[in-house]
């Protein structure tokens, strides 16, 4: 095909996978958000991109997000320990761009219920600035969805819920943000994780950055680094590979 048809192609196929990466591929996040920067215009190269994705997703079309099941369960509970008894939130950011891509999970039940990868509206002075803002940008999906899940049971979760981030100078913001005093150009719509962590509605917990799983929708990893976090992000379900069990080779 010619350049021209194969960008016609293009602007026909990246959105197509960015509904399925809105709906159940949260792993290729990074990737899709990339290519929709160059619809207008496509390159060769851009279309090579979307053409390697789209057979990606073909290759991996058995993975989606399971709920429950204690192998899950298990597994993810040694990273994110409370993970089984709440919701439970991943916040991340890449300062290497001229403005940071901020990224976060929300998980409940075992499964992911709420994903993101864009990038930020302002251009971060420091890596803990784009943290914080990625950071505050969970926090509000996170009330949210405190707010939705108190209207749906008629209960109010008494625990704060946990934001991991891969930032201590960001947890440490969250707790006092007049704690140090070069943060001070920080826009104030960020300063309400002080306020809610205060609150007892959101609790900032650090975590390294090798366990970060969002941390795969900021940036290309090495392909075993990859792999591990999108087993925590997309996994075939224990009933689905039952249903492979039982067909023939």
């Amino acid at each position: 095909l010619s350049l021209r048809n194969r960008a016609e192609r293009y602007r026909s196929l990246v959105p197509s996978i960015l509904y399925i990466v809105t709906t159940v591929r949260a792993d290729c996040g990074w990737i899709v958000g990339v290519l929709c920067q160059c619809l207008d215009n496509p390159t060769a190269r851009h279309c090579d991109a979307a053409e390697i994705l789209l057979s990606y997703l073909l290759t991996t079309i058995d993975l989606g997000i399971p709920y429950g099941g204690d192998h899950v369960e298990r597994q993810l509970k040694t990273v994110y320990s409370p993970l089984k008894d709440s919701m439970t939130a991943l916040s991340d950011s890449n300062w290497l761009t001229h403005r940071s891509i901020s990224a976060f999970l929300i998980y409940l039940a075992g499964g992911l219920i709420l994903w993101a990868s864009k990038r930020q509206p302002v251009t971060s002075l420091s890596s803990t600035e784009a943290e914080y803002y990625a950071a505050s940008a969970c926090g509000t999906e996170v009330l949210a969805m405190r707010y939705f899940l108190a209207e749906l049971t008629g209960v109010d979760h008494p625990l704060p819920t946990p934001v991991y981030v891969d930032n201590s100078a960001c947890v440490n913001l969250a707790k006092d943000f007049n704690s140090c005093k070069r943060t001070k150009h920080i826009d104030r719509r960020v300063h309400f994780l002080t306020d809610y962590q205060k609150m007892g509605e959101i609790q900032l917990i650090y975590i390294p950055t090798s366990k970060n799983t969002a941390d795969a929708l900021t940036k290309p990893l090495a392909k075993h680094k990859f792999l591990e976090h999108r087993n925590l992000i997309a996994r075939e379900s224990a009933a689905w590979e039952g249903v492979k069990a039982d067909k023939p080779p």
